[in-house]
Formats: C-alpha cells, structure tokens, sequence
C-alpha cells in the first residue's frame, strides 16, 4: 500500500508513504520525501520516523530522504516471537556459510561466563557494569542487579591470572606510547600551565 501527498512546507518535495514485508512477515511502514540522491535516515530505537519530520523537510529540496518506522514503533507492526523458527539462517559460530540452523544458538550465550571466570576479570565486568549505570542497561534491555548477580556467581579461577596482568601490562604501555605520539609536549604544557595558575594565584594574594 503506498500513497502520494504534497509536503506543506514545500510544494515541490512529495511525501510516498509506502509498506514493505519483512522476511519474517512483520510490516514496516517507510517513507520517501523529496528528489535527488538517496538519503536513508535511521531514527534511534525509540523514536519513528516523524522525530525527523524538521530534518526531512530540511533535506527534502536536495535529496530523496527515506525514513522507516522500526519494528514495534509508529506505524510499523511487531513480529511474533516465536516466527523465528521459520528462518534459516546461515552459519554457525566459527563456521559461517557451513551449516544451517532454525532455532537461537545458545553457544554465544553462555561462553562469557568460560571467559569471565577469574577474580581478575570479574572485578573489570563490575567495573564496567557500574560505569554503564543501571539506567543505561536498562534502555539495552539489561536488569542490573541481574547482571551483578551473574558476575558474582563465576568461578574465582587463577588459571588466567598470568596472561591478564601480562595484557593489562601490554595495554598500559600501548596506551602511554600512543598518548606521547598523539600528543606530544602534552605533559609540559600540563605542567607549564599549572605554574602559571600558581603564579596568578600567588600575585593575587
């Protein structure tokens, strides 16, 4: 189903509002604005296509802007869970375009845990779990404290410990080594910069 209508602010830029069938048979809901190039616009994954209606309708004399409704937003309908199953999809971890499978691999799932099993590793995954923020996770679709919990029940195993002090040692000195050749004299100007406050705050008092 498509239809055609004039833009208000522009009576030269068309709007052809139009819906495409996914391969899993969800409907989206997409849109076209104005003539030129092709220029596609990918809203975040809660808005739809009309919190870009001002951008549109700027871009619209000098370009095609398509927009779409994601799955679940607007005027985009929302697949059924269980439709999955009826997808083949190519590929399996590490052997891709060799094998076929029809329902959720469960292998990348639980391999963090193999991974993330020493007391080294697990303080960084609550590290970085904190620095992300129960907000935030909850936004990509994480509980928090269920992540925490997860953490704190691996393995405290020190198998690892040799080659992640070894890496962290690597990642620090790659990090000073490129800070010095990305900035160089940075540190001075640092310094010289300070001595210059202090001597302000020193003539002032």
């Amino acid at each position: 189903m498509s239809s055609t209508r004039a833009s208000g602010a522009n009576a030269v830029a068309r709007s052809t509002t139009s819906t495409v069938v996914s391969a899993d048979g969800t409907s989206l809901a997409t849109e076209a604005v104005g003539a030129g190039p092709v220029l596609v616009l990918v809203d975040p994954a809660m808005a739809t296509r009309r919190d870009s209606a001002k951008l549109t309708t700027a871009l619209a004399p000098h370009f095609t802007v398509v927009g779409y409704d994601r799955r679940g937003r607007g005027d985009s309908g929302d697949a059924d869970p269980t439709v999955f199953q009826r997808l083949m999809l190519p590929g399996r971890m590490g052997r891709p375009g060799i094998e076929q499978y029809s329902t959720v691999s469960a292998e990348p799932l639980d391999k963090w845990r193999e991974t993330m099993g020493s007391w080294y590793r697990k303080r960084w995954c609550r590290h970085y779990l904190e620095r992300l923020g129960m907000h935030r996770l909850a936004l990509m679709g994480y509980d928090y404290d269920r992540l925490m919990r997860e953490v704190g029940e691996l393995d405290d195993s020190p198998r690892r410990i040799a080659s992640d002090i070894a890496r962290s040692a690597y990642g620090l000195g790659h990090q000073a080594v490129t800070r010095s050749l990305m900035y160089p004299g940075r540190r001075e100007r640092q310094i010289e910069a300070q001595e210059k406050q202090q001597a302000l705050a020193a003539e002032r008092t």
